[in-house]
């Protein structure tokens, strides 16, 4: 509800009440927490999501910088190439899952975020908590063992050109599988394996190259 100005009502309280600006929306999805699973039985779907995994480069709210994600996180998916929320109308400037919105969008608040701020990267969901197919979470754990981001950032400190081209080769390698097998699609393959490798190599000053065999390392 939009905020109005009369002479009986405070100042403050004008103040505190959101004049659904839709700034929270624009700016990302939020991530979803233990409380958040029943949504999956009414509302959500896992093509609604996407997954950060652990140690991923990712924008923290609390330091307003970018660094890894201190567990795996899975978000409500943006739109197109922006994290604008999907589920934002901008057209009509509200919330398309208003009454079954997320435990973040529930406390977030701009005037007063510690609520909020309280919650993050706690109690959050993970795609273990989420999915049943014993095939595909075989096929995630493997992906999780041989092209973790730890492993990944120890490669590129050590300018090992040949290990990290091998790790962004079988990221690859297995998400064709998964796709192949299960016939999945692109929301799919997100929400399942997260980000490509190659996606977050800026940030570790990894410098790629497209060529006929695919992408490839180089030095800088």
């Amino acid at each position: 509800m939009f905020a109005t100005y009369n002479q009986s009502q405070p100042f403050y309280s004008v103040m505190n009440l959101c004049k659904r600006c839709g700034a929270c929306c624009k700016n990302g999805g939020p991530a979803l927490h233990t409380e958040d699973l029943p949504l999956f039985k009414n509302r959500l779907q896992i093509e609604n999501c996407i997954t950060i995994r652990e140690a991923e480069p990712v924008f923290n709210p609390l330091s307003q910088t970018v660094e890894p994600a201190q567990s795996e996180l899975i978000k409500i998916a943006g739109i197109a190439n922006s994290w604008q929320c999907c589920f934002f109308n901008e057209d009509q400037n509200k919330c398309g899952i208003y009454n079954n919105r997320p435990v973040e969008c529930v406390l977030l608040k701009c005037w007063d975020t510690d609520a909020l701020t309280q919650i993050i990267f706690t109690e959050t969901l993970t795609r273990v908590d989420i999915l049943t197919d014993e095939q595909l979470l075989k096929l995630i754990k493997k992906h999780d063992r041989h092209c973790s981001y730890r492993n990944f950032e120890e490669l590129a400190k050590k300018a090992n050109y040949f290990e990290l081209n091998q790790m962004i080769s079988q990221d690859i390698a297995i998400r064709q599988e998964a796709v192949s097998y299960h016939r999945l699609s692109l929301a799919k393959e997100l929400f399942y394996f997260g980000r490509p490798l190659f996606k977050s190599a800026e940030f570790y000053n990894v410098v790629l190259r497209e060529t006929r065999q695919g992408i490839q390392v180089f030095a800088p």
